[in-house]
């Protein structure tokens, strides 16, 4: 979503991603600009997947296709480089509340993107699945979070994207071909929103 670069292009094939990965991201097209970045999330991997080597030519001492997961207990083949993230204020507040509390007071400082993930909805989809009354709160929940976050939003000046990177199946999970899966929500509104553009 904040690429444009799908999967298979890009090598990200898991939230657990760990290696720097050089894409043009909306975050750098901001940065290039001269405007400010923010991402504030209640989900652990988002402010590591955008992260760049402070000295690029560290790059070249990466092979990915070399790499263990992340999660596995040999570390040693993680190369030590220093590394940066790509937004100028990146929050992580996974308890409750924090999200909207991080999203308010980076918002005070007027960043010229912000970036937002709530991710209690895919936490109850992997876990009772898209047919059950957890997966049904948690929508609710990240809708409040949501009202939240944007009161005080001037659409007259600013836009507002909600999107999801996937759906879920009724039983749990995601990563297939089903539509639930494939099929998410747009919406947009604010300034330069045209209704009806393609």
């Amino acid at each position: 979503i904040l690429t444009g670069v799908p999967p298979q292009a890009s090598g990200v094939r898991t939230n657990r991603h760990f290696t720097p990965v050089m894409l043009d991201a909306l975050m750098d097209r901001t940065r290039a600009a001269g405007l400010r970045t923010a991402v504030a999330s209640d989900n652990s991997p988002l402010p590591a997947l955008f992260l760049r080597p402070v000295d690029v030519e560290q790059l070249e001492r990466i092979n990915i296709d070399t790499m263990t997961e992340p999660d596995e207990a040999d570390r040693a083949d993680v190369p030590d480089i220093e590394l940066r993230t790509s937004f100028d204020d990146s929050r992580y507040a996974p308890w409750p509340g924090g999200v909207i509390d991080a999203v308010l007071a980076q918002r005070a400082s007027g960043p010229d993107l912000q970036v937002v993930l709530v991710g209690v909805v895919d936490d109850n989809g992997h876990a009772d699945g898209a047919a059950s009354e957890e997966y049904a709160a948690a929508t609710r929940m990240a809708d409040r979070t949501l009202a939240r976050a944007l009161a005080g939003v001037d659409l007259g000046l600013d836009a507002v994207v909600v999107v999801a990177d996937h759906g879920h199946t009724d039983r749990g999970g995601h990563g297939g071909v089903e539509p639930e899966v494939m099929q998410v929500p747009l919406v947009l509104a604010g300034a330069g929103v045209r209704v009806g553009a393609t």
